[in-house]
């Protein structure tokens, strides 16, 4: 039987690993229904993706919310970094049971309790990756790359003309649903192409414009233009042209 040392004790248990239906998946809280490759090789063996990650499902959620993080990661077989992920999902708090017991046992067995929790759930689970998982990711790529032509199509997907068409006519948010990016994404292609936003009262500067200034009055620019007197002011300091005055206009 293999011994567990006393920091890494269960507060509570036992935790049993769900049954796998015939439909060969479960319901993961971080991946939702993922199918099951296969089981972890740790203390707890655990339905796993790729035979190595665990699924977040069953007693696994009730000992997260329970149990220390360096606990939950030695017994399951991950890193303390992917318990804190779990938790941040679960919407788990910080400190619990497991976190209380953890902090008093380092506290009671003075030497023995001292030490990097996290460097011994790495050394108990290095999870090396085998050339077996190595040749699996290797193939879905390249399955990936021989349907899609990327592995991140959404990231690279190119605007179309019909795309470029909504910009503009439709609102930020509302070209984002259409177009299935992200509201960012169309707010950059939108300003890179020169676009006004429908609900903006401010216009692009054209070049045209542009050279208009410091030849009239910045009001009557405003009135010409259709801009405020102080966007005028403002384009033509930051462009460091002076302000046109009619004395010298004359005598030039």
């Amino acid at each position: 039987m293999l011994s567990i040392p006393k920091r890494f004790q269960l507060v509570g248990g036992p935790y049993r690993a769900p049954r796998v239906p015939k439909s060969g998946c479960l319901r993961c809280a971080m991946r939702g229904w993922t199918p099951v490759d296969g089981y972890t090789d740790a203390p707890i063996s655990w339905p796993a993706k790729w035979g190595r990650s665990p699924l977040l499902c069953g007693d696994l959620i009730r000992a997260v919310r329970r149990e220390a993080k360096p606990v939950v990661a030695y017994h399951w077989g991950v890193s303390i970094i992917t318990v804190y992920k779990w938790r941040k999902v679960l919407g788990v708090k910080e400190w619990n049971e497991g976190s209380s017991k953890l902090l008093r046992y380092a506290r009671m067995a003075g030497e023995a309790g001292r030490g990097s929790s996290n460097a011994m759930v790495m050394a108990a689970n290095p999870r090396r990756r085998s050339a077996r998982f190595r040749r699996l990711m290797k193939k879905r790529a390249l399955a990936r790359i021989k349907r899609t032509g990327s592995l991140d199509v959404k990231r690279r997907r190119p605007w179309t003309a019909e795309e470029n068409k909504l910009l503009g006519r439709l609102t930020d948010d509302e070209a984002a649903a259409r177009t299935g990016r992200t509201r960012r994404a169309v707010l950059t292609r939108r300003r890179r192409l020169g676009v006004k936003c429908p609900t903006c009262s401010w216009a692009h500067w054209t070049a045209d414009q542009t050279q208009l200034l410091g030849t009239m009055p910045d009001r009557e620019l405003a009135q010409r233009l259709g801009h405020t007197t102080p966007s005028i002011a403002i384009k033509r300091r930051r462009l460091r042209i002076p302000a046109f005055r009619r004395g010298e206009q004359q005598t030039n």
